[in-house]
């Protein structure tokens, strides 16, 4: 199976969006968008779709305490890491490029696009990096936020819920409305 991510698409769609909002952001400038954009295309098609089938016939497995991942991904995240892909909208402070997140967003789809299971870790990471960066304070900075940047460190998600577990399928959920808002169970 190929994948060729979309490069003038997501080029006229970063175009419009920026002009549309007023996004004055130095790096969408086309020649730097579109070679952002041909990089990271190089990396799935060369690097990230060979490992989908692989990844869904082995996927991952836990001995005791240690997680087995299918053959190519261990290999595959060293090089998404150090392409600094995993840092791309993130101040340069703290190992971060300062690319624009309109531009980040579009490189998570070609990831997502590649091998959605790959993409997820790159995904959950950003999503931890946005939660310390607004939230915690500087010691937690200090600690985390260099190694997640550089990949070495990864956020995730856990989701449990009392009826289902870790099974985010069988979770039933109502809202109910009380006064002027309504209440989530």
């Amino acid at each position: 199976m190929t994948y060729q991510a979309p490069s003038a698409s997501f080029l006229f769609t970063i175009k419009t969006l920026g002009r549309a909002f007023g996004f004055a952001h130095e790096y969408l400038q086309d020649d730097l968008v579109s070679a952002v954009i041909q990089e990271a295309d190089r990396l799935a098609q060369n690097t990230i779709v060979p490992l989908r089938k692989q990844g869904d016939r082995i996927g991952a497995k836990l001995d005791g305490q240690k997680v087995t991942m299918p053959p190519g991904y261990v290999q595959a995240y060293a090089e998404y890491c150090a392409g600094g892909w995993n840092a791309m909208p993130f101040a340069q402070e703290w190992g971060g490029q300062n690319l624009p997140w309109l531009l980040s967003s579009a490189v998570d789809e070609i990831w997502h696009a590649a091998d959605m299971a790959f993409g997820l870790c790159p995904l959950l990471n950003k999503s931890a990096l946005e939660l310390l960066l607004a939230f915690g304070d500087d010691k937690q900075k200090q600690i985390y936020l260099p190694a997640m940047m550089r990949g070495h460190w990864s956020g995730t998600m856990n989701l449990t819920e009392s009826n289902a577990g870790s099974d985010l399928s069988a979770i039933r959920c109502r809202a109910e409305h009380h006064q002027d808002h309504y209440r989530i169970y």
